[in-house]
């Protein structure tokens, strides 16, 4: 059932229509009757009235449209792609982006107005102008509005910027805002939160970790742990990192976080019990199990919802190296040529041994014991012994420096180790290291693999 008004105003539309309709018929049957009407004196005439009869016929039919058309402005951010300009630097700590927004009318046709476009960045609001100076957009028109620029805090890897639209003229009169908002999310590598390592392990299969923060808020802070039991990562993204607790080497590698890395995790939250050096529990001591564990930091700042991360710490078992399998991992890793005479001095290797051309070629390069007549084959490859083959075989400066300060706490400087382990520091490949360097420990595969990489040929 119609109301009085509503009647009325059909009414009304369907009287312009017909107007409309018996203009443009009784036009047409003019020029039918009268063939003179296009002789060269009157085509002027034709011509003028013809476009004064489509101007009104436009402008009727506009109304028209209007008329059914919405009664009120509403409009809409569909949505926002973000492209990324330049990253943080020492003058300016942003991430800077061009945003495209895609702006929908869902309203009635805007015409020559002021609409604003705003985000919470720092780079401040815009006047959105694609007539001119002036914002026109008629009803169920989408607009492409490019290149607004707007930043997201260096310091930061995760948070969102939101988008919001309005119209600034009192011809219009929006009644539905809801739509005017659009949040981005904003995913960024690189750890902000540095320096992430094991400071101790506790008796109770806990172990503390310490990191760096620069940047310091004064907002809330929320720290969380996560944790997970499998990861996808390639083995050239691995940094390796020790720790020392009572008289032992602990090993674990740092893994640089990244949103694509991160994502291959099934991760968990795990408790924290202290938030000056975190400790995390897990159910196994991840030093001693046989499973593999990924745990990194997240800082929330609970006053705009920005968060950093930490790297990614990778927990695995360790694997000790026979003197054997030094032998062949060396070689394999410098890519020797294997030697062809195996005769050797040594009692205890075996003639058919799967390493016996391996072990010949470092004991032809003078690289084992030739003061023995036996080489262990089966005993564990210490760390020291590990060390000096490398550095020996590589011709590193072995100058006792001991103008610098001493690295490891259990390394006299009457040791013959001395200018090895101080060689380490004095070619700034000690950073990663513990304190105690543990020389007698059984070298691990890990290790290995770290002082081949740091001074091996291919590097």
């Amino acid at each position: 059932m119609l109301k009085y008004g509503e009647n009325k105003k059909n009414k009304k539309v369907k009287k312009q229509t017909f107007y409309i309709a018996v203009a443009v018929i009784s036009m047409f049957l003019g020029l039918w009757y009268s063939p003179s009407s296009f002789e060269n004196d009157n085509y002027n005439i034709l011509e003028t009235s013809m476009l004064t009869i489509f101007d009104s016929v436009a402008q009727s039919m506009d109304g028209i449209r209007q008329a059914n058309g919405p009664k009120f402005v509403d409009l809409e951010i569909l949505k926002v792609n973000l492209n990324k300009v330049s990253d943080p630097s020492p003058e300016l700590n942003y991430y800077e982006y061009n945003a495209t927004v895609f702006i929908k009318n869902n309203g009635r046709d805007i015409k020559n107005s002021k609409v604003l476009l705003d985000s919470d960045s720092d780079k401040g609001f815009k006047f959105v102008e694609n007539d001119g100076e002036s914002f026109s957009l008629i009803s169920d028109e989408v607009l492409v509005y490019k290149d607004y620029s707007v930043l997201f805090d260096g310091k930061y890897n995760e948070g969102s910027i939101n988008f919001s639209i309005d119209i600034i003229d009192d011809n219009y009169t929006e009644n539905n805002t809801e739509n005017n908002n659009y949040s981005v999310d904003v995913f960024e590598d690189n750890a902000k939160i540095e320096n992430l390592y094991v400071a101790e392990i506790n008796s109770k299969g806990d172990f503390v970790m310490d990191f760096s923060v620069k940047d310091y808020s004064f907002a809330e802070i929320e720290y969380e742990v996560w944790f997970s039991d499998r990861l996808s990562f390639k083995s050239d993204d691995l940094i390796y990192m020790e720790t020392a607790y009572k008289n032992r080497i602990y090993e674990y590698d740092s893994i640089p976080y990244s949103t694509n890395i991160a994502k291959t995790g099934n991760w968990r939250s795990v408790g924290v019990k202290d938030k000056q050096g975190l400790i995390l529990a897990v159910y196994d001591n991840p030093f001693e199990s046989e499973k593999e564990y990924f745990v990194y930091i997240k800082m929330l700042n609970k006053t705009n919802g920005y968060s950093k991360t930490s790297d990614i710490l990778y927990f695995s078992p360790s694997e000790k190296i026979k003197k054997s399998e030094f032998a062949e991992m060396f070689v394999d890793a410098e890519d020797l040529e294997l030697a062809l005479n195996t005769q050797m001095h040594y009692t205890d290797i075996p003639e058919d041994a799967e390493y016996v051309r391996a072990l010949a070629t470092i004991y032809n390069m003078g690289l084992t014991n030739l003061d023995s007549l036996y080489y262990f084959p089966d005993q564990n490859m210490s760390r020291e012994d590990a060390l000096k083959t490398l550095l020996d075989y590589y011709d590193v400066d072995l100058i006792n420096a001991k103008s610098f300060i001493d690295r490891f706490k259990d390394i006299k400087r009457d040791d013959d180790l001395y200018p090895y382990v101080q060689s380490l520091q004095t070619n700034y490949k000690a950073a990663n290291l513990a304190d105690y360097f543990n020389p007698k420990a059984a070298a691990t595969k890990d290790y290995l693999k770290y002082l081949l990489n740091e001074y091996g040929t291919s590097n």
